[in-house]
């Protein structure tokens, strides 16, 4: 049985102060910057107020935004958030913005020979 990729797109890690939609084989489908992420003085002038966040948030909608222009709804994420964490509010907001975090089931072809050929998840009505 030969490998397939269930995975065609996925996301890469904010906390670079990059986001990129990445496809299966590497190419680079949408890429979003945030300059806010290499100011210290952002982070020193907003510490504990809860404004950190929002450079990840303005990112998470930006790069959400240009997902669905492209017609890119459904993407898998690596990233692994702690609760309450930066990351977790870029996946949260990514996901507010209509964006789903699971790649659906990947359908593969059937042939005449095969012995199971399963239905297929849609209907047909003419």
């Amino acid at each position: 049985m030969r490998h397939v990729r269930q995975s065609v797109r996925r996301v890469v890690d904010p906390e670079t102060g990059r986001s990129r939609l990445i496809k299966g084989d590497g190419e680079i489908i949408e890429e979003c910057v945030s300059r806010e992420r290499h100011k210290d003085i952002n982070r020193l002038a907003t510490a504990g107020d809860g404004a950190e966040f929002q450079p990840y948030t303005n990112l998470a909608k930006v790069f959400a935004a240009r997902c669905l222009d492209a017609g890119l709804t459904e993407m898998r994420s690596d990233l692994k958030p702690s609760a309450g964490g930066k990351v977790e509010s870029f996946l949260r907001t990514v996901e507010e913005c209509g964006i789903k975090l699971q790649e659906p089931e990947r359908i593969r072809p059937s042939y005449s020979w095969d012995m199971h050929r399963p239905e297929k998840p849609w209907e047909v009505t003419e």
